[in-house]
Parts: C-alpha cells; sequence; structure tokens
C-alpha cells in the first residue's frame, strides 16, 4: 500500500451497528421526553449538536466540553444579533457587527478555543437565519442543547464502561 493513502477505517459489524441503532433509539426517545417535559418544543438545538460533536467530531471526548461550550456561545451571540438591532437600531447593528468581526478575528488567531470555535461558529449561523427561532422561544436553544448534551455524556459513560468490561480478562472467561 502506499504511504501516502491512509487506511480504510475499520467498519462495525452488523450485530455492534445495530446494538447502536438501538442506543440512538432510546436517547433519541429519552431527549424528546426530557425535552417535553421543560416545555421545550425545538428540539433542534439538540440535534444539531449532537449531528457536530458525534457526526462531525467523531464523539471524540476531548471535543466534547469544546463543542458544548462553543455551541452555547454561539447561541448567546445569536440571540443578541437577532435581538440588539430590534432594541437599540443603527447602535445595535454596529455593536453586533463588532462582536462578530471580533469573533472571528479571535477564531482565526486561535484565542479562546473553548468558546470560539466551530460549533461556535455554527450555531452563531444556524440561529441567526431568518425565522429559524423568535426572541421569545430562543431559550429553548440553550435548554435543548444542555438536555442532548447530558445525554450524550451519559451514553459515553456507559458505552467506555461496557467497552472497558467487554476488553477485561474476567469477561473473556465467563
Amino acid at each position: 500500500m502506499d504511504e501516502g493513502m491512509a487506511e480504510a477505517p475499520v467498519r462495525p459489524t452488523v450485530l455492534q451497528t445495530s446494538g447502536m441503532l438501538v442506543a440512538i433509539i432510546v436517547g433519541m426517545v429519552a431527549y424528546a421526553t426530557l425535552c417535553s417535559l421543560a416545555g421545550v418544543t425545538m428540539l433542534h438545538g439538540g440535534f444539531i449538536f449532537l449531528f457536530y460533536w458525534a457526526g462531525i467530531r467523531a464523539a471524540a471526548s476531548a471535543d466534547f466540553l469544546p463543542s458544548l461550550v462553543g455551541a452555547l456561545g454561539g447561541t448567546g451571540l445569536a440571540y443578541l444579533v437577532v435581538t440588539l438591532p430590534e432594541q437599540m437600531g443603527a447602535t445595535g447593528y454596529a455593536i453586533i457587527g463588532v462582536g462578530v468581526l471580533a469573533c472571528i478575528f479571535m477564531m482565526i488567531r486561535g484565542h479562546v478555543p473553548l468558546l470560539i470555535n466551530n460549533a461556535f461558529m455554527l450555531y452563531l449561523t444556524v440561529f441567526t437565519i431568518a425565522g429559524a427561532v423568535t426572541p421569545n422561544d430562543f431559550w429553548q436553544i440553550p435548554v435543548s442543547l444542555l438536555i442532548a448534551a447530558g445525554l450524550a455524556a451519559i451514553l459515553m459513560a456507559v458505552g467506555k464502561i461496557l467497552a472497558a468490561r467487554a476488553a477485561s480478562p474476567q469477561a473473556v472467561s465467563q
């Protein structure tokens, strides 16, 4: 094989994939139920986090906290982008313009990567799309995001425990 070519990733077996799918379904039902209990009807804040962290960041535990903090920060700035111009007119637009440019500058420079990162920019972009969310409903985005992140953290911990048990010598002998 050519040294410059990467090896294809190992795919999970059909049984492993089925197990993952069952865990995903259970997680989605739990997520929707918890959101409903919290009065959250806009579930996409949490689903975007799960897609970003699990799909794009490959569920890397080192990326969990920066993904969460960045998503919350991006949501906060998106709220200001949506509300400040309405409340302050041209001054609000100026404040937001400077704020967004400062965040872009910091991201390019690599400053405050725990907060200013791709998750931050994703949430800033998505939740400033006209009609994506109203100012009165913005509270639902961080709540759904925190519920999804909490469930993801629990599933990640359970997965690590199960993997450790499966890899232990006692599990092989039983």
